[in-house]
């Protein structure tokens, strides 16, 4: 038995269905270009004098930021909408201002 083969046996041991290694699913290749979306949207906003994503004493106004977001694409959805809202939950992220799920 090759490696890879036990590998997956290991990995998919109880799991019906389970074939394939995660990676090779495409789902790293669309986090990876979302992130770069996500990149390009913080350099924009970098280079209109935005800062403070590092300071935990905005972690309050990055969570209204990211409901209201969440409010108003109820309506219509663009890019940089989803893509507003991913970064506004890595800097709350990034700020571990939220409890643990119990």
């Amino acid at each position: 038995m090759e490696n890879n083969e036990l590998n997956t046996r290991l990995r998919c041991a109880g799991k019906p269905f389970c074939t394939q290694r995660v990676e090779d699913t495409g789902l790293y290749d669309l986090v990876d270009v979302f992130a770069d979306e996500m990149k390009n949207r913080l350099t924009e906003k970098f280079e209109e004098g935005k800062e403070g994503w590092d300071d935990e004493e905005n972690a309050e106004y990055y969570y209204d930021r990211l409901m209201e977001k969440l409010e108003d694409m109820k309506g219509t959805l663009y890019l940089t909408d989803l893509v507003d809202v991913a970064c506004f939950a890595a800097f709350l992220w990034n700020f571990d201002a939220f409890k643990e799920e119990e």
